[in-house]
C-alpha cells in the first residue's frame, strides 16, 4: 500500500512538471517500430544464451505466461523509463553542452537504478550483490531505455520488456 502511494507521490510529481508526452504516455511515432525489433532480438540471443548458465528450473503455468506477457515489467516501465527520465531532463532552453548533458543524465540514472535494483539478491540470510547480473540487466535496460527514447512511448519499451520477461521464464522452463 506505501509502495502504491509513493508512487502516486512520484506520478502526481511528474505530470505537474511534465506532459504526458514528455513521460511517454502516447502512441508510438509512425515508423519507429525497427527498433524495437532490433533490440528484441538482441535481448533474445542475450537470453537464450545467459540462461543456458543459469542453473535454475522454474515450471511454467498459464498464469506465468498470462502474467510476463502482459503485466511483469508494466511498473517498471512506467517509473524507470517514463517518470524518472522525464523527471531528470530539464524543460527548459538551456545551451546545448548542458541540454546533453541533462539527456546523459536521464538516460544513465533510471539505467543504473533499475540493474541496480535487479543486482541485489536475499540468498541465505543476507542480500549479495552480484555484478554479473548487474552487466546483464544494465545492457537490457540501455535497450529498453533506447527503444523508448526512439519511439516516444512508453508502448514499446514495455511490450519489450514484456516479452523478454516471458522469452526468459520460457528459457528458464525449457531446462
Amino acid at each position: 500500500m506505501l509502495a502504491l502511494a509513493g508512487l502516486g507521490f512520484f506520478v502526481k510529481a511528474a505530470l505537474n512538471r511534465s506532459s504526458r508526452v514528455d513521460i511517454g504516455l502516447c502512441a508510438p511515432r509512425s515508423n519507429s517500430w525497427w527498433p524495437t525489433l532490433v533490440v528484441f532480438a538482441v535481448l533474445l540471443m542475450m537470453d537464450l544464451g545467459a540462461t543456458h548458465f543459469i542453473p535454475i528450473h522454474q515450471e511454467l503455468s498459464l498464469n506465468k505466461v498470462l502474467f510476463m506477457a502482459l503485466v511483469s515489467g508494466s511498473d517498471e516501465e512506467v517509473v524507470f523509463r517514463g517518470l524518472m527520465p522525464s523527471l531528470l531532463s530539464t524543460q527548459d532552453k538551456s545551451p546545448e553542452k548542458t541540454r546533453k548533458a541533462n539527456a546523459l543524465l536521464a538516460f544513465s540514472i533510471p539505467t543504473m537504478a533499475f540493474a541496480l535494483m535487479h543486482a541485489w539478491r536475499f540468498h541465505g540470510e543476507h542480500f549479495v550483490f552480484s555484478w554479473g547480473t548487474f552487466a546483464y540487466i544494465a545492457v537490457g535496460a540501455c535497450g529498453f531505455m533506447y527503444v523508448r527514447l526512439r519511439t516516444g512511448s512508453l508502448l514499446s519499451s514495455l511490450v519489450l520488456h514484456n516479452l523478454t520477461n516471458l522469452a526468459t521464464a520460457i528459457a528458464l522452463s525449457a531446462k
